[in-house]
């Protein structure tokens, strides 16, 4: 049983209630310790009723006694289902059992407040607990702060961060971004910079939320100087955007009349223009790809083979197979040799509206200059031959008769 519930393997409900029954009919009867781990799993499939009547089970008919992590359970459960009131009774019972509520105890009741918008409740429930000698630890101010940041009382959540440090505790990279996306919503993005630099020089790594916080706090702003700084940093950090991250980029830079000023005033290095185009070809942005893409060169950069594929690829995609073989003639000419990635982009373009003579055409230079199809062509040749079964030329060209 512990190997299953701590390897994952239990997927749902009937079969966390079989192992429970037979648990319930071991003799002796496995620890209250075996039975929480089972509840846990029951908890993480979000049953929380079932959870709880398996609690009374345990408690009324087992002879099972209560412990502070099982009535932790049944906190949870009800905080889920928005039901903190008898959450607090729970709490009650744990002091008249003589248990100790845990930190975990309390955090949960806190979140759970935050949760249902009560926030300052929540205040008030962690400063009067730690009043009493009862403990907090960073994750409970995390819960706070991220509470406060919701209801837009960002100048608190501040404070609790310094409470944090004052204690000597390591605030992690989670609360402060939440702390800085907090401040660019209220367009305080001058102190938002601020923390991100506090955070980096107290050793504390941002992460693709921290910097897509601050890139999209910048862009509203209209600070596009500073926002392609930090793009630009965080692709030489390792960092690639995900689709959130382009999509601040995206929106941010096709707004109306908002395009030539990037063009001119941003200053990034070629990758992380082929990020940028990359996600405007994918958001349906093509004209304004089009049009950044052309720009590059009179920025002084040199357009390498990964951007010229990721112009094609987007060309393709909204079918100006013209133009894409336009522009793959063009990088040659411009000294900028396509790769296999480049032709088979091109290829899968050519097969998608049926070009079977050019896709032909380009599969022998592809043979020629020593590239082969990668498993998104191969598998478009196999759908089309399969499709298209009274077409012979690809097969004829695939497999000639000697």
């Amino acid at each position: 049983m512990r190997s299953l519930c701590r390897s994952g393997k239990v997927k749902n409900l009937d079969e966390a209630l079989d192992l429970f029954s037979g648990m319930t009919k071991m003799k002796p009867l496995p620890s209250v310790k075996d039975f929480t781990l089972l509840l846990g799993v029951i908890v993480r499939l979000k049953h929380y009723t079932t959870a709880m009547s398996l609690v009374k089970h345990m408690f009324s008919s087992l002879g099972i006694e209560a412990d502070t992590i099982t009535l932790n359970i049944v906190i949870n459960c009800l905080c889920h289902l928005k039901l903190i009131a008898f959450g607090f009774s729970v709490l009650g019972t744990m002091f008249k059992l003589g248990l100790e509520p845990t930190v975990m105890t309390l955090t949960t009741l806190i979140n759970g407040l935050c949760v249902q918008g009560n926030v300052a409740q929540a205040v008030r429930l962690a400063d009067h607990m730690e009043k009493m000698g009862y403990p907090l630890d960073v994750y409970s101010y995390g819960v706070l702060i991220n509470g406060l940041c919701k209801m837009g009382d960002t100048s608190m959540a501040v404070g609790w961060l310094r409470k944090i440090e004052e204690r000597n505790w390591k605030p992690n990279v989670v609360v402060y971004s939440t702390i800085i996306d907090s401040l660019c919503k209220d367009g305080l993005v001058s102190e938002a910079l601020n923390l991100f630099s506090e955070m980096s020089g107290k050793g504390v790594q941002p992460n693709l939320v921290t910097y897509t916080c601050l890139i999209q706090g910048l862009c509203n702003l209209g600070r596009w100087k500073e926002a392609s700084f930090l793009l630009d940093e965080m692709v030489k950090t390792g960092m690639m955007p995900d689709l959130q991250t382009l999509n601040v980029l995206v929106d941010a830079f096709c707004k109306e009349g908002k395009l030539m000023q990037a063009k001119s005033n941003l200053d990034l290095n070629i990758v992380s223009y082929s990020i940028l185009l990359d996600g405007m070809c994918g958001a349906g942005k093509l004209n304004a790809a089009w049009e950044l893409f052309s720009s590059l060169p009179a920025k002084g950069l040199q357009i390498n083979v990964y951007t010229y594929t990721i112009m094609i690829k987007g060309l393709c995609k909204h079918g100006l197979l013209d133009k894409a073989e336009d522009l793959l003639m063009i990088m040659e000419e411009n000294g900028c040799l396509p790769n296999n990635c480049t032709y088979n982009v091109f290829v899968q373009g050519l097969l998608t509206k049926r070009e079977v003579v050019k896709s032909i055409k380009y599969l022998t230079i592809m043979g020629d200059k020593g590239f082969s199809v990668d498993a998104a062509t191969t598998e478009m040749i196999i759908n089309y031959l399969s499709t298209n079964k009274g077409d012979t030329r690809i097969q004829e060209f695939l497999f000639p008769k000697r």
